[in-house]
């Protein structure tokens, strides 16, 4: 499907009122999308990298960690558990959890130990929680009732799910949370947004936590239609995105990494490490003009507007006296 027509079946559903535009799309995911046969690999991915990232800082044993952006699958908090962490706490602006998705995820990882395991190796201490939080997880009933599964994975694995919830507006104490992570949700967030979000990072975490996000900062329309670069969203002025992705399915801020460093800077964040992922034949049409660009990204060095992928690791900011 190329990525046009599918920015237009996004566009019409997201017109349907709210729980229709939410049934049709998930529907439209299951039947052409990246829903027809779920599997938790790139959230198990994404997840164990953002996991080397903090235990680089500190160990995951013990932790109170927090998830931006739960989606309709529990892989990253469930990793963040078999790691060590003590309660993860979970939240989305949108209660996307799926039953059929969590119990094809844990088939999933059910038929796929092996694989699982040498994911996890790198990351488990020797005398840490892992092995025996593995086989409790892996033991859980999946053909019971559907509206079971949920509630025995949350409850088994001290996982918080809060949907609808407000990321920049949380009813937690100054300085409760050790961790504030994600995986590929600050590119779908308006830039304001994103904004209140880190300064509420910022208050929740201890002064030693850690705020840690991996971030995609590619046209998502090319994860399907790879016949358009990976960065073909910056040719298109505001206006003209907003006519072709406007929508709440595939909204993307289109922030380049250098707006991201600056976003966390100013809410309060001090940077510790970052990471990025440059694309080749992104930054060959930029530099040799292929690629057109709108105004709204002139003046940028190429290996910015080419960065595909950065992760981001930084800590509240000392206090000054």
């Amino acid at each position: 499907m190329k990525w046009t027509t599918k920015a237009r079946i996004q566009n019409l559903i997201a017109a349907l009122p709210g729980p229709l535009s939410d049934f049709c799309y998930y529907r439209m995911q299951r039947l052409a999308g990246g829903l027809r046969n779920p599997t938790p690999v790139k959230q198990i991915d994404g997840g164990c990298q953002l996991a080397a990232a903090i235990q680089e800082q500190r160990p995951l044993d013990g932790a109170r960690v927090m998830e931006v952006g739960s989606g309709r699958s529990l892989a990253i908090p469930v990793l963040m558990w078999l790691l060590g962490a003590k309660r993860v706490l979970t939240v989305d602006l949108n209660r996307y959890l799926r039953p059929e998705v969590l119990r094809a995820d844990l088939a999933y990882l059910r038929a796929n130990q092996p694989w699982l395991n040498e994911q996890l190796a790198p990351l488990a201490g020797e005398s840490g929680p892992t092995s025996g939080r593995l086989r409790d997880l892996l033991a859980l009933d999946l053909e019971g009732p559907p509206a079971r599964l949920p509630e025995d994975l949350l409850r088994l694995c001290g996982i918080d799910y809060r949907a609808p919830a407000d990321a920049a507006a949380l009813d937690l104490a100054d300085g409760s949370i050790d961790v504030h992570l994600s995986r590929a949700v600050l590119e779908h967030v308006p830039p304001d947004d994103l904004a209140g979000i880190l300064r509420e990072a910022s208050r929740v975490l201890k002064p030693d936590g850690l705020c840690v996000h991996l971030i995609d900062l590619s046209d998502h329309f090319q994860h399907q239609d790879t016949s358009i670069s990976r960065v073909n969203f910056l040719r298109y002025s505001e206006a003209e995105w907003e006519r072709l992705a406007g929508n709440r399915f595939m909204f993307m801020n289109r922030l380049r990494a250098g707006d991201y460093l600056t976003i966390f800077a100013e809410a309060g964040l001090e940077l510790l490490d970052q990471s990025r992922v440059v694309d080749d034949e992104a930054l060959r049409l930029i530099e040799s003009g292929a690629l057109p660009l709108d105004g709204r990204f002139e003046g940028r060095t190429p290996e910015d507007l080419a960065t595909t992928r950065l992760l981001v690791v930084a800590r509240p900011a000392p206090a000054r006296a």
